[in-house]
């Protein structure tokens, strides 16, 4: 089931990437794609780490069977990457004039990147979140959560 829910989330991404590569302009569609890099390693640099660390302490505390232990650890490494990966995606708002002219040397995709800087937290959170899903066990939850919403 999770290669089939895996298998799911390639075709969708390909189709989606297929979308936007016949509507949108070449120029429109590189400037998505470059945003859409940045926000992937924003994203996982604000998660700081911690889906290992949650997938380790929330798969001992379940194996122990407390769950407030694992409760706390979600909620304390939510809170953390929370606030990182709000912080990141405040400051790539607004850095993104300088960072498109003088460090991606594209101008033009000023508007993509502001348009997407919100979006570092959910797929920060997203993605810590399926590894919390992988601890407790809900592998097919955990797979569709970071291969069809990531």
């Amino acid at each position: 089931m999770a290669f089939t829910i895996r298998a799911f989330g390639a075709a969708s991404g390909f189709l989606l990437n297929l979308i936007i590569a016949r509507t949108l302009p070449p120029q429109q569609a590189g400037y998505y794609f470059l945003a859409f890099t940045v926000i992937q390693v924003l994203a996982a640099t604000g998660q700081l780490g911690l889906p290992n660390s949650l997938l380790r302490f929330i798969g001992s505390s379940k194996a122990e069977k407390n769950w407030n232990e694992a409760s706390a650890a979600h909620k304390t490494g939510t809170l953390w990457a929370f606030l990182f990966a709000t912080s990141l995606g405040v400051l790539l708002y607004l850095a993104s004039p300088w960072l498109a002219e003088h460090i991606l040397e594209k101008p033009g995709a000023t508007t993509a990147l502001q348009a997407m800087a919100p979006s570092v937290v959910f797929f920060a959170l997203l993605t810590l979140n399926a590894h919390a899903l992988q601890a407790i066990g809900a592998v097919i939850k955990s797979v569709s959560t970071h291969n069809i919403l990531v």
